[in-house]
């Protein structure tokens, strides 16, 4: 039965993230960050919450009956539903909405690889991804984020959005012509620029050999150079006329503040958590459960409940198991793409998808990021050899 209907929950589920997607814009300026205590309690933000339920749901039927890709992460979503039971079970409070964005995207990887082996709605796919895109861009694009840099001095704060544009660039060149994509690429890394997302700046720069052996195959050498020399232009007229506050936004990643810290205090809380879970080692296996990141940095006195880097977020949350389990995803994708059947410019694409990744996820993490979500399909379509 499931079987049967596995075409219309694809596109089902490709409806829900598109409206997401959509009406994430109406209410937020920032999708996926969060941390204003007053719009979590909103109602908007709930639906979103309620919405990516609906998606696990719908997910979790499918992957029941179906067992051969990526059984690591179906694994690690077992052990996230155990943590969160043994810490319901000790009165614990959890934050559900948070850790479900976790399970859902363990559930992403199998279920993608396994549900677009079949027909689906291409149409739908193609919009998904231009949501996406459009909540990206808007949500930069309020922030305003170089204009309020100067006016407010802010230029601390980067926009958190501008790290999933880099995710969208090998899933836009798998799906769409490779000219349209070549436009959005040039389109995603002006706005990487205006973000300020220190992060996405330098995943932008790793990614560059992959582009550029995609960009000079697949166009003219027309559209090549003018984009070429329109890119050259944006990005001078960007570091002519925002120099100041681009030295300020890097200058924290190598020179010390007053107290020592560097990358916006990224290394205090950095060192903190790990000095946390080496000082545990009854944890060092099966992790101390989701709320263990949130509580360490509520009582340091920090504003957030994330570790910023995926590799904290798992090893104090589930262990060196929980680890292991999600990054052994990547190794299984990088195996696959070895493949006689995955061409040399999808392979760059992987290799451009998991390079970026490995860098954001120390450094920024993703793990609590649903628009992350691009990446399980791009990699379900590699798999499953699909050109739409």
């Amino acid at each position: 039965m499931v079987l049967l209907k596995k075409k219309q929950i694809v596109n089902f589920i490709f409806v829900l993230l598109i409206f997401n997607s959509i009406w994430s814009i109406f209410y937020t300026k920032d999708a996926w960050a969060g941390y204003n205590v007053e719009l979590q309690n909103g109602w908007q933000y709930q639906l979103s919450k309620i919405i990516y339920a609906g998606v696990i749901l719908l997910m979790t039927p499918v992957l029941f009956n179906h067992k051969r890709y990526f059984e690591n992460t179906k694994l690690l979503s077992c052990v996230i539903v155990l943590h969160v039971l043994l810490a319901l079970f000790l009165g614990q409070t959890v934050e559900l909405g948070e850790v479900s964005k976790l399970f859902l995207l363990c559930l992403s990887f199998p279920f993608f690889a396994y549900a677009l082996n079949s027909k689906f709605d291409n149409t739908l796919l193609k919009i998904l991804i231009i949501a996406i895109a459009l909540n990206i861009v808007s949500s930069i694009l309020q922030a305003n984020t170089l204009l309020s840099s100067i006016r407010d001095d802010s230029f601390r704060t980067g926009q958190g959005s501008a790290v999933t544009i880099i995710y969208l660039f090998p899933i836009f060149f798998y799906v769409f012509k490779d000219k349209l994509s070549s436009y959005f690429y040039i389109i995603g890394a002006v706005l990487v620029f205006i973000s300020l997302r220190r992060t996405a700046i330098i995943a932008y720069f790793l990614c560059l050999p992959f582009i550029f052996a995609r960009i000079k195959k697949n166009v003219s050498l027309i559209v090549f150079i003018s984009s070429l020399v329109i890119f050259v232009t944006l990005v001078l007229y960007i570091v002519s006329n925002y120099w100041n506050v681009l030295q300020m936004r890097f200058g924290d990643m190598f020179v010390a503040d007053v107290n020592g810290s560097y990358g916006s205090g990224r290394s205090d809380w950095f060192a903190l958590l790990f000095d946390n879970y080496v000082k545990r080692p009854e944890y060092w296996v099966q992790g101390a459960g989701p709320n263990v990141v949130g509580d360490i940095l509520h009582k340091a006195g920090y504003p957030f409940r994330v570790a910023h880097s995926d590799i904290l977020e798992l090893l104090l949350g589930y262990g060196l198991l929980g680890l292991s389990l999600w990054f052994y995803t990547f190794y299984k994708i990088i195996v696959v793409t070895r493949k006689r059947w995955v061409s040399s410019d999808n392979r760059k694409l992987v290799y451009m998808s998991v390079v970026s990744y490995l860098f954001i996820s120390t450094v920024s993490g993703c793990v609590f990021n649903p628009n992350f979500i691009v990446i399980p399909i791009f990699y379900g379509l590699i798999i499953n050899k699909k050109r739409i």
